[in-house]
């Protein structure tokens, strides 16, 4: 149970994290120059760490030097998705309210689920397969709600960007059995980063300026939490680590109702995340 209490700052940090962003978003309505920005930013917050982890290896981890062809695949595999997330997630934080995404990602949990088995050959009781239903349940009522509208793209983002992040975070679980954490993060930050300067070619510097301070901060959030969550997942399973990051979406509904004034649809909302938070629950218990 170790990984718990770096579980904890992660679900802080990332509920800071999505406020910031998707205030700055729900004004600025650029999200590709946001994402360049705000990837930038968490590129040289985690450099230090991932220098002094190259330069100090542990015993326990190969330096970049030593990794195998197979572990390269994983590297750039595991780019390749934080930048497919990157994208998605601040395209749908754009279009929709934050209590909406913060729902239909819960499906992630169903991919972390379906990656554990396969990646790790972790199994599933009866109990965290009625978990994976109730997160199943959770969408079903709020794609239902009349009053809750949906963006057909932005849904379409929301969800790809939670296959996209279960995936990252299944990748960045393999990579920490030879890499230390700071690398992982350094090189997670690193393939969004290329991904959002190819995105900003035509982006005039003016408008990434004026996202600065704003991407700053959610920056400083992101990644720590990304850290704590990353020393999480190296201790504890990946299906049951993921159900408890996920428990936090209630905190990004409610969050999103009191701080973002997301007013429309509110019962829909709560009775969605709640259900989602009960899936999550059922799924830890379950492990």
């Amino acid at each position: 149970m170790n990984y718990l209490i770096p579980l904890g700052g992660a679900i802080l940090c990332n509920t800071i994290d999505k406020l910031a962003s998707r205030r700055a978003l729900s004004s600025s309505a650029r999200p590709d120059a946001y994402l360049l920005v705000y990837q930038l930013a968490c590129l040289a917050i985690s450099f230090p760490g991932a220098i002094i982890a190259v330069l100090s290896p542990d015993a326990a981890r190969r330096p970049l030097g030593e990794l195998a062809p197979s572990a390269w695949l994983l590297v750039i595999a595991a780019m390749a998705a934080w930048s497919l997330y990157g994208v998605a997630t601040f395209r749908s934080a754009s279009v929709l309210d934050l209590s909406i995404t913060a729902t239909i990602g819960s499906s992630k949990l169903i991919w972390a689920a379906l990656l554990g088995v396969v990646l790790f050959g972790e199994s599933l009781s009866w109990i965290q397969v009625l978990g994976l239903l109730t997160v199943v349940g959770a969408q079903v009522v709020l794609q239902r709600a009349p009053l809750v509208r949906f963006g057909t793209a932005g849904t379409l983002y929301a969800a790809l960007a939670a296959f996209a992040l279960s995936m990252a975070l299944a990748l960045d679980k393999l990579l920490l059995e030879s890499l230390s954490a700071p690398v992982v993060l350094f090189l997670g930050f690193a393939g969004s980063s290329i991904t959002g300067a190819a995105l900003n070619r035509q982006t005039a510097w003016l408008h990434l300026r004026r996202l600065a301070p704003s991407a700053l901060r959610a920056a400083i959030a992101g990644s720590a939490g990304y850290y704590c969550l990353l020393l999480a997942m190296a201790s504890g399973p990946l299906s049951v680590v993921v159900p408890v990051s996920q428990s936090s979406q209630i905190i990004f509904v409610v969050a999103g109702i009191l701080v973002l004034k997301e007013r429309v649809g509110i019962r829909p909302k709560l009775l969605a995340s709640a259900v989602s938070a009960c899936g999550a629950v059922l799924i830890f218990i379950g492990g």
